[in-house]
């Protein structure tokens, strides 16, 4: 409340007057911004990724979580704040003002995945994700480390390779079906040439399981064993080639 005086000729008061003003709602909203606030900054801190604050215009870091200091390998936040350089932490420095000149064009870039260094050197993948501020001075930068889901990719990939060479180069003719339809998907070498086709792609379009297993009942027996065990092993089976020649072959499918 504030009081105000009212002053008689002698300059004496004689009378004051109260006003009161009800500040119970900034109270209010001043706690709940307070509390806006700090649950922002919990969120910000305890952050699984790394995020990162940027000054557009002079590239300086302005704010960083937990989880950044962490990933690059820095002591403290202080010591990324004032240290930090972008372009030194891509392993192509180029990318950098790549990705700036999209950010600054489109105000964002999104799902953009980079080879990344730490402060010691040592290399990571990384998915960030860029975004301006509504006044387009600030950009926020998120960073998920996907290193451990690109090295479970190469690893899958090279064990792809690996198959890919051991199933074209098996002297042993091989076979890819689709259970449902029971028709190849692929053949290697020795595949197509045992029915006598002229290539993987004749093979592929004419091959047809029917007319090459002469007893109806064996491939019944074998589509059964498959369907139901998952397996069909060591069946002797009397097979035709293309121009009709009749051969004996063991099959083992899985």
């Amino acid at each position: 409340s504030t009081i105000v005086p009212f002053l008689d000729e002698e300059g004496k008061p004689f009378k004051y007057l109260s006003i009161n003003i009800d500040i119970t709602q900034r109270k209010i909203n001043r706690v709940k911004l307070k509390e806006s606030e700090e649950k922002y900054r919990n969120l910000f801190e305890n952050a699984l990724v790394s995020i990162i604050y940027t000054d557009i215009k002079t590239l300086k870091v302005i704010e960083v979580n937990q989880m950044s200091v962490k990933l690059f390998g820095y002591e403290s936040k202080d010591e990324l704040i004032e240290k930090f350089n972008p372009s030194d932490h891509y392993a192509v420095p180029e990318k950098r003002q790549t990705n700036l000149d999209i950010i600054s064009k489109k105000g964002e870039l999104l799902d953009n995945i980079e080879q990344l260094k730490k402060k010691d050197g040592t290399l990571f993948w990384a998915n960030l994700f860029f975004k301006l501020n509504s006044d387009r001075t600030i950009v926020q930068t998120v960073i998920i480390d996907i290193t451990p889901q690109i090295n479970a990719y190469e690893k899958l990939k090279d064990s792809e390779e690996l198959y890919l060479d051991l199933f074209q180069n098996s002297l042993i003719a091989t076979f890819i079906a689709d259970p449902k339809t029971y028709k190849n998907i692929n053949a290697n070498e020795p595949g197509i040439k045992i029915f006598g086709y002229e290539s993987k792609e004749d093979f592929l379009i004419n091959f047809n399981t029917d007319k090459h297993i002469v007893n109806s009942t064996d491939r019944d027996k074998m589509r059964k064993d498959i369907f139901e065990t998952g397996e069909a092993i060591n069946n002797k089976l009397l097979m035709k080639k293309v121009n009709g020649t009749f051969f004996w072959g063991k099959l083992f499918a899985k």
